[in-house]
């Protein structure tokens, strides 16, 4: 395109115009027809996309068991809905609408949770959390998952107790 500007000042204004639209239709097109013709011409990488969906099957099966761990637990209706939707976000099931819930729910109480709340929230979510390692430790002694799974989504788990624990952390 630069040389195409070397030589404004020797052509016409009208074959200049059209230089640069054929150059622009080039450009545009050598970045997008690769983009297009290779998403259908390369294979499809099998063992990923198998892995894919074994790792989203196995976070779905433990949220589940650690949302159903807090059925023997007696929680406010409020604090449950808040350890549930937490629970949800592992899988990314929680939407923007329902995201928006939470938040004016949070904000139209000004007074926020209670400290008995709290408490409330952060030991079931504890209790969750374990339920859920349970069920991780449960799959792989008895090899229904491999181990590079289990220890990817285990360390996944670890990072969110490690959050509910963080003393410094304000929200809970």
């Amino acid at each position: 395109m630069a040389m195409t500007f070397s030589i404004a000042n020797q052509i016409s204004l009208q074959l200049f115009n059209f230089i640069i639209v054929v150059e622009t239709v080039v450009i545009i097109l050598s970045m997008l027809v690769p983009t297009i013709l290779f998403k259908s011409l390369l294979l499809i990488d099998g063992d990923a996309e198998i892995r894919t969906t074994e790792l989203a099957r196995i976070r779905h099966d433990m949220m589940t068991k650690g949302i159903e761990s807090l059925e023997v637990m007696a929680l406010s209706p409020t604090v449950k809905a808040i350890v549930v939707y937490d629970l949800q976000d592992q899988i990314r099931k929680n939407t923007l609408g329902s995201f928006f819930e939470q938040w004016h729910a949070f904000t139209a109480n000004k007074a926020g949770l209670t400290m008995l709340q709290g408490g409330q929230q952060r030991r079931a979510l504890m209790h969750a959390l374990d339920a859920e390692r349970d069920y991780l430790f449960q799959l792989e002694k008895n090899h229904l998952a491999s181990s590079d799974d289990i220890d990817e989504i285990y360390s996944e788990l670890l990072l969110a107790e490690s959050l509910v624990l963080d003393p410094r952390n304000q929200m809970l």
